[in-house]
């Protein structure tokens, strides 16, 4: 026998069934939580977020790239850009605070003792804005689609120092990954291909004719 429930009644099995009521607001139906349930950490990370961004203005200011957004950006985590040295001029043209379009590749270092090591590069208005570290490369690598994707970023500056750096949006972590299989050792190949993501972060086809 189904439960029965009429109005000013409870169910007429006893059971301790809650209404799903209407969200006013955004206009969807939730389900209203126990008293007694308790949020998860991850739960908790994305209430707070949504909950910043929805307190600042975090419209991007350029241009959007062509491509797959990897994802909403309530839904992703702010990830610290490496080189940051080398990249000032860039941040300075949007200055402290600003909210902005980019465009992320799978990429190898250019330098350093990593050389040729998979990486995750960060393209400003068709230049590149610096790389990801290996730590962070390995928990992140497995998001980004082999053709790029779009996602945001904002600049931030030291209070200190004056100096900016970039946070760029991406994914809640995934499990670390041996970076070591997707190592290029042919550096003519690897060149080659860079010349290729810089063409098409850039908004031109003409490096498309590689190959």
């Amino acid at each position: 026998m189904h439960a029965r429930k009429t109005q000013g009644e409870g169910w007429s099995d006893g059971s301790a069934r809650v209404d799903e009521e209407k969200h006013a607001g955004l206009g969807f139906h939730v389900q209203p939580r126990p008293d007694d349930y308790e949020e998860t950490p991850q739960e908790r990370e994305t209430r707070f977020r949504r909950s910043y961004l929805a307190d600042m203005d975090c419209t991007p200011c350029n241009a959007k790239p062509d491509g797959k957004v990897v994802a909403e950006v309530e839904d992703c985590r702010g990830v610290d850009v490496g080189r940051r040295q080398d990249h000032q001029d860039l941040f300075a043209r949007y200055g402290k605070g600003v909210w902005i379009w980019v465009w992320v590749t799978r990429s190898h270092v250019q330098s350093d003792l990593h050389r040729q090591w998979p990486t995750i590069e960060v393209w400003l208005d068709g230049e590149s804005a610096g790389c990801l570290t290996p730590l962070q490369t390995s928990r992140h690598y497995l998001q980004v689609p082999e053709d790029g994707c779009v996602t945001q970023a904002h600049i931030c500056q030291d209070p200190h120092t004056g100096r900016y750096h970039m946070r760029v949006e991406l994914p809640p972590k995934h499990k670390e990954i041996d970076l070591s299989p997707y190592i290029i050792r042919d550096q003519a190949v690897a060149a080659s291909d860079r010349q290729i993501i810089a063409s098409i972060a850039d908004g031109r086809t003409d490096g498309l004719a590689h190959g």
